[in-house]
């Protein structure tokens, strides 16, 4: 049957997509916060006038970059790697060839 088929009220969202707009708000919300605390330290970190806490703040820069990278792969791979694992099971490998040429060529 169809999701969300009562009169007049707008279909529900499937859960899989749902599932996506919740960790592209999570992946979103976690990049701007993140965001400003990069800029500040790559401008410290990259002064041309180096002072006693520059390299520091190169150390604190290449932690907050590989902190954001490693929460980045933890939210997101879980959904990556189950789409891909959906996609095997409907599709099978020739058919993911055939998705992904479609993809490339577009």
């Amino acid at each position: 049957g169809r999701i969300g088929s009562r009169r007049g009220a707008p279909p529900a969202v499937p859960a899989e997509r749902l599932e996506s707009s919740l960790v592209y708000t999570r992946f979103h919300g976690i990049g701007r916060r993140t965001g400003g605390l990069v800029r500040m330290l790559t401008a410290r970190a990259t002064a041309k006038k180096e002072g006693p806490y520059t390299a520091g703040y190169r150390e604190l820069l290449t932690l907050a970059k590989r902190t954001y990278r490693k929460c980045r792969k933890r939210l997101l791979q879980p959904i990556v790697v189950g789409h891909l694992e959906k996609l095997k099971v409907d599709h099978g490998p020739v058919g993911m060839v055939r998705l992904a040429s479609v993809f490339l060529a577009r």
